[in-house]
């Protein structure tokens, strides 16, 4: 017998969602019956991602919007479109693309600004923004970000430093938000197939002299399940934190990683 979510018709936003985690994570919801709206700074990319969502649901279930979420405004008028189109927010997935891959000495002031701002400060606004619909709703946020948050990862130092950032927020928020019956939990993928783990494998190789695929075997080893993860395996796990089932867990991490990391 299948496990009802229930989450028929909840509104979800998921942000950065026309590929990968986000993608499979908006494709899941539609499945299990909600509302979804999905962003993306790219308007060629979210048509091609709604196009390919549609089947899976109904045109009325489904609506996009451009957004950089660097931008405030563009945070704002992403709430106020999921207002016009569902109404209230139910659910905040937030999902963002990864910061540059470098070592600390390779890394400008820009750099650090750019990170900030993609990462914590994007999560900051987009809570802040849709806290009056979450408070109406006993809604749910789950922050995604990285098994870096267990264990830094070489060559990342800007995503293991806002990721942890986000970790401290989303614990943080779990605390004052409990007496909305607002749930705060965080999502920390692994090694998942996806275009930025492609890239980040793609780097290495370039670095080492090495393949991609021997890079990708190497990575492997080190997995106990001894392969990457698949976005709809990532994917399913959100839904269910998102979900009444799970009504009762709230600031916490949860690993998505093959048992990759080996902290307690």
């Amino acid at each position: 017998m299948l496990m009802d979510l229930q989450l028929k018709d909840k509104v979800v936003l998921v942000t950065a969602s026309s590929q990968g985690l986000g993608f499979a994570t908006a494709k899941k919801f539609l499945e299990e019956g909600a509302k979804v709206l999905i962003t993306s700074h790219n308007l060629e990319h979210l048509r091609i991602a709604y196009q390919k969502l549609l089947p899976t649901t109904r045109a009325s279930h489904l609506s996009y919007v451009v957004a950089d979420l660097t931008s405030t405004s563009d945070i704002e008028n992403l709430i106020a479109t999921t207002h016009k189109k569902f109404g209230l927010i139910d659910i905040v997935i937030n999902n963002t693309g990864g910061p540059r891959s470098a070592k600390f000495e390779e890394l400008s002031e820009d750099d650090w600004t750019d990170a900030y701002e993609l990462i914590l400060k994007s999560a900051v606004q987009m809570i802040r923004l849709a806290l009056p619909d979450l408070k109406r709703t006993q809604g749910v946020i789950i922050n995604s970000v990285s098994a870096s948050t267990r264990q830094p990862l070489p060559g990342l130092i800007l995503s293991n430093t806002f990721r942890m950032a986000i970790l401290g927020l989303s614990k943080s928020l779990a605390n004052e938000f409990g007496q909305y019956g607002i749930r705060v939990n965080t999502i920390s993928p692994g090694r998942i197939a996806t275009n930025r783990v492609q890239s980040l494998d793609e780097l290495n190789a370039e670095k080492s002299g090495q393949s991609v695929t021997s890079i990708r075997q190497q990575s492997e080893q080190t997995i106990p399940l001894g392969r990457y993860g698949e976005p709809t395996e990532f994917a399913n796990v959100v839904t269910f934190l998102a979900s009444n089932v799970s009504n009762y867990i709230n600031g916490s991490n949860v690993l998505v990683d093959g048992g990759q990391i080996q902290s307690y």
